[in-house]
């Protein structure tokens, strides 16, 4: 499964660390998308591997000494398990994590499970007013101004008027 090409105008995908940026038929393998509680990354053209972190606290054993051990399993992998019931194939089960495999029908059930890092929406509004705030950069280097609103068309907050604290700043005699 290609992720890029299922969810990449919604979420952020990046590439494996492991990928050496070379031209590999298969790059869609190398595709993984990172969440709060998780990461989810393609296992074959039909299946996914869904990785759940485990929460880790610190005790103090009978020496005094300070340890970390897992304290919980995510409560979000026991979902998806019990969701995808005899789809679900655990991959790996340690201390730092449980992996699952699950078909590809699971994608977006995954993505809401592992809290998918999303890609900044914006809109149609804000795009025009930066693609005009990105023709006038010169005017504004160059120092001529710009009529008008520019990025933020708010009304000033109460208090002092910004050019005349600027102006006594700079000029202590007006």
């Amino acid at each position: 499964m290609d992720l890029l090409i299922e969810c990449g105008d919604t979420y952020k995908i990046s590439l494996d660390p492991s990928y050496r940026r070379r031209d590999y038929p298969e790059k869609w393998r190398y595709y993984e998308i990172k969440g709060r509680t998780g990461a989810l990354w393609p296992y074959s053209e039909t299946h996914l591997v869904v990785a759940f972190y485990h929460s880790w606290c610190t005790r103090t054993d009978a020496d005094g000494d300070v340890i970390s051990i897992p304290s919980k399993r995510s409560k979000q992998a026991k979902h998806l398990r019990a969701m995808a019931g005899p789809d679900c194939d655990v991959v790996q089960d340690c201390d730092e994590a449980t992996c699952f495999k699950v078909p590809n029908k699971y994608l977006h059930r995954a993505l809401k499970s592992i809290e998918a890092r999303q890609k900044r929406q914006v809109s149609e509004v804000v795009k025009e007013r930066l693609r005009e705030a990105s023709k006038s950069r010169a005017l504004i280097l160059a120092r001529k101004g710009i009529n008008g609103h520019f990025l933020n068309d708010l009304p000033l907050s109460k208090g002092p008027d910004l050019a005349l604290v600027v102006n006594a700043e700079t000029n202590p005699n007006a």
